[in-house]
């Protein structure tokens, strides 16, 4: 204090967001996944959402008050709760087979697989592929969950792997018998899934660069998922330039 002078504190107003899917696991929402988030005041916000098999989006609510929109546009002006609300899917197709016969039954794949398909998956995902997924037909709506690629593992994409005897750790995967072990960034694995009826295939890596892996092999050797259900990718960093590479990948598990 060496004259005088003056101090301006400058503070911004903050609202507090909640996102919820209802129920949960049926879902996620874009361009935030269900949490509690932090906005300053007038934030614009655009939600969509995006179902998991086995479900489809109902309508929105907005402090309790529904809409039923495809996307819902918020302000921040005050403190909000946004819910999704998903229903099952319902269906006049005859039950599906045990696992043990899907499982034993490999996919007949269309032409032009799976450049054909749209894909889903949480932003971290389509943000680390996104190259890769200019490959496909493009993002698929939040109705539309057949003949689509989801990306991601189970922490991102909530999925009953257990049905199909495939278990993820925080850095192993174990199908049937075998366990795999993951070394962040220079080794993964990922596990790709093919629905014979709906060409829904999950791609679900370990870690993020398993994930990557399963997608670049799909999309690289697309002949040898012919007739296949699941299949196990692994991925070595071979060269040490911590990218994942085509000439990187094998198989080293498929049923049938």
């Amino acid at each position: 204090m060496d004259s005088d002078k003056t101090v301006t504190a400058n503070f911004v107003k903050i609202w507090t967001l909640e996102v919820i899917v209802e129920p949960t696991g049926a879902g996620t929402t874009l361009p935030v996944p269900p949490g509690t988030y932090i906005y300053d005041d007038g934030t614009h916000l655009t939600f969509s959402a995006s179902s998991y098999a086995g479900y489809e989006f109902d309508h929105w609510e907005l402090d309790g008050t529904p809409s039923y929109g495809s996307s819902l546009p918020v302000t921040m002006s005050a403190n909000h709760v946004v819910k999704a609300v998903f229903k099952q899917r319902t269906t006049t197709t005859p039950p599906s087979p045990p696992v043990a016969a899907l499982v034993s039954v490999g996919c007949a794949l269309p032409e032009g697989y799976p450049y054909t398909m749209k894909y889903k998956g949480m932003m971290q995902d389509l943000m680390f592929n996104r190259d890769l997924l200019n490959e496909l037909a493009g993002l698929a709506g939040a109705f539309e969950d057949e003949e689509v690629v989801f990306l991601g593992g189970p922490k991102v994409m909530p999925f009953f792997w257990d049905q199909y005897d495939v278990h993820f750790g925080d850095s192993d995967l174990t199908v049937k018998d075998m366990t795999f072990f993951a070394h962040y960034g220079s080794k993964d694995y990922a596990v790709i899934l093919i629905d014979c009826d709906t060409l829904v295939t999950r791609v679900a890596g370990i870690t993020r660069y398993g994930t990557r892996a399963g997608l670049m092999w799909l999309l690289n050797f697309p002949d040898q998922a012919e007739g296949k259900h699941l299949l196990v990718v692994e991925w070595v960093d071979s060269n040490w330039n911590g990218l994942v590479e085509p000439n990187e990948l094998k198989v080293v598990y498929s049923e049938p």
